[in-house]
């Protein structure tokens, strides 16, 4: 078992760019859906692709 890397309600930076591949609806495929140096706070850590870790969550 992994220890969580980010805390709830802690300030992120974006660091690259996110882009829409599609499964985000009501946006055409490579759409940005935040873009680099967009600050956010976490509300959801999850598991992407096996990879726990990544974060997850809704940027302001």
């Amino acid at each position: 078992m992994n220890a969580q890397r980010y805390n709830y309600g802690v300030a992120v930076r974006v660091i690259r760019n996110v882009r829409n591949d599609g499964t985000y609806p009501g946006m055409d495929t490579g759409d940005f859906l935040v873009r680099r140096g967009s600050v956010g706070y976490v509300v959801n850590v999850g598991t992407f692709l096996q990879d726990p870790g990544h974060l997850l969550g809704a940027f302001h």
